[in-house]
């Protein structure tokens, strides 16, 4: 770690400069993954060309490098792109684990109502599990019934055999990557006791680089990419880090009238404040209407409809969202100039299997009749999981609440804030404990799954349970034959969210930037990952311009310096 007293020597900042650097970090997916390999082809595939290497003293594994792209005049800052390896401390699942998993999968109501892809491809992995068994035994028999036990010499000749072999090969692969994505994020999700240690240290690992980023001087701005499994820890990391991160300071805080403002974005798109359905804590076997804004156990109780699925993806963002995001980016600067230490301003979920957090995070009930587990509207009521938007605070009418503190030196020096007092402190609004996603950005990209087979089975939109503030992004891979082909069906399609062919553009076209005059909407703010395919390429964005867009990197531009210590 270092810090201006202690210049970096891969710092290649011109001597006595304050250009300001903002961090990239991503989270890889499940897998053996091996270091650097996902961060390397993650650069390689939005197109970075610029990029050297300098050891990484932030994350504490030598494995790990960091990648740095210089600035480019006028237009973006310096960018260090860092990796979270983790796959060295999660614990690998095995059959049994599968097996249980799709049991409970399967025990559940709620399951029943997931898209149709997903729920054909659970139970054909497991007809493929019993399929096989079934031929592989018939062929046994029947060699023993036909010639006895001697019969088993030649078993290889039953085509029985073959098949069952075969159908047993096709339940590996299929199951491998079914295990690795949705089992993996069952437990890391569920609290059991042979996976809280696991937990932890993924956890510890993530929020050491997370702090270190933060208490690095050089650092205005901090985006947390996560891929598959890798954007469930991203999104629990954010979800511990801000606690720490989110007080404003006093000395520096002005009159935060920025907060009114995102309140009222919030409501345009959230009116309701609370989750869409939620269960009420004190009438067991009840549930409460989320669409008034109630608090747990007031007014009548009545059954909820379950969600709407989200609508199809669109080609942009839409309008109210964009208008949200806008208003998120502004509060996120607004509370750096209060002090507030947050720098994580995009969040990127990519192939993320949050798209079934409904069934990822919902408890299961009691058995025998005992207490009917909460539901994730119900822990997102609870503050426990954070909503984009975040929901309101339970005593103020707003996403912040008001918090007296006490100004360093007995109150000396002015603020802005109201509610000074002779003893030196000072009231202030500050977001609640499950309010991330009032400075923070989501995007999320996903590859629709067409069919079984077509598109990531796994990943989806996430705003239905998330929040109606997540711009959710459907993305295509691009290309026609060869790998291209590949790359569009499961499992690859789950791989290929920054992959291009290798004949393409280094640096992919058409992708907007506003400081390049880029948007077609001269209306749309300049934080709008806007994107548009080349025509006649089909209804859905690339997948790396998508990425670029919202990455966001030449906000920075506008990113404010930090407070004065």
């Amino acid at each position: 770690m270092t810090d201006d007293a202690t210049p970096d020597p891969n710092d290649r900042r011109p001597p006595g400069t304050g250009e300001p650097r903002q961090a990239v970090v991503l989270v890889h997916g499940v897998g053996n993954q091996e270091p650097m390999r996902s961060l390397r082809s993650f650069t390689h595939g939005i197109g970075l060309r610029r990029l050297f290497s300098s050891p990484d003293r932030v994350s504490g594994l030598d494995e790990l490098r960091r990648l740095s792209e210089p600035p480019a005049a006028g237009r973006r800052a310096y960018t260090d792109f860092y990796e979270l390896y983790w796959a060295h401390l999660a614990p690998n699942s095995d059959v049994r684990t599968s097996l249980s998993w799709t049991v409970r999968l399967l025990a559940r109501r709620d399951w029943w109502t997931a898209p149709a892809p997903v729920a054909r491809l659970v139970v054909a992995v497991q007809v493929l599990a019993v399929t096989a068994v079934a031929l592989l035994v018939w062929g046994c028999l029947a060699a023993v019934l036909d010639s006895g036990p001697a019969g088993l010499l030649g078993v290889f000749e039953r085509w029985q055999v073959w098949i069952g072999l075969l159908t047993g090969a096709l339940h590996l692969f299929f199951g491998y990557f079914l295990r690795s994505v949705l089992s993996d994020a069952v437990r890391y999700l569920t609290p059991r006791p042979a996976n809280i240690e696991s937990r932890q240290r993924i956890r510890d690992e993530g929020l050491t680089l997370l702090r270190r980023l933060h208490a690095d001087d050089r650092y205005v701005r901090v985006v947390l990419v996560g891929h598959s499994l890798g954007s469930v820890i991203a999104y629990d990391l954010l979800r511990c880090l801000w606690d720490e991160m989110r007080h404003p300071d006093p000395a520096v805080s002005g009159d935060q009238g920025h907060i009114d403002v995102f309140d009222a974005a919030a409501d345009a798109i959230d009116p309701s404040g609370q989750p869409p359905a939620r269960r009420a804590f004190l009438r067991p076997g009840t549930r409460s209407s989320g669409g008034s804004g109630s608090r747990p156990g007031s007014g009548p109780a009545s059954a909820a409809p379950v969600p709407p699925p989200a609508p199809e993806p669109t080609l942009t963002v839409p309008a109210e969202v964009a208008r949200f995001q806008t208003a998120q980016f502004a509060l996120w600067q607004a509370a750096r100039r209060d002090g507030v230490p947050w720098l994580v301003s995009d969040f990127v979920s990519i192939g993320s299997p949050l798209t079934f957090a409904a069934s990822l995070l919902d408890e299961p009930d009691e058995l025998f009749g005992g207490r009917r587990g909460l539901t994730l509207a119900d822990q997102q009521a609870l503050k426990e999981f954070p909503r984009c938007p975040p929901l309101r605070d339970e005593l103020e009418d707003s996403r912040f609440y008001t918090r007296r503190y006490r100004r360093g030196g007995g109150g000396g020096g002015s603020s802005g804030g109201s509610g000074g007092s002779g003893d030196g402190s000072v009231e202030l609004r500050v977001g609640h404990t499950a309010a991330p996603f009032g400075p923070t950005r989501w995007t999320n990209l996903y590859i629709p799954a067409r069919s079984v087979l077509r598109g990531d089975f796994v990943a989806g939109p996430v705003a239905a349970h998330m929040g109606p503030g997540v711009a959710d992004l459907g993305v295509r891979v691009p290309g026609r034959g060869g790998w291209a082909s590949w790359r569009r069906h499961f499992p690859l399609a789950h791989l290929s969210y920054w992959w291009t062919p290798r004949t393409a553009d280094p640096v992919p076209a058409g992708v907007p930037s506003a400081a390049a005059g880029g948007w077609d909407d001269p209306a749309l703010p300049e934080t709008t990952p806007r994107v548009e395919p080349p025509a006649g390429s089909g209804a859905l964005p690339r997948n790396v311009d998508a990425l670029r867009a919202a990455l966001r990197l030449d906000d920075i531009r506008d990113a404010p310096p930090r407070p004065p210590a």
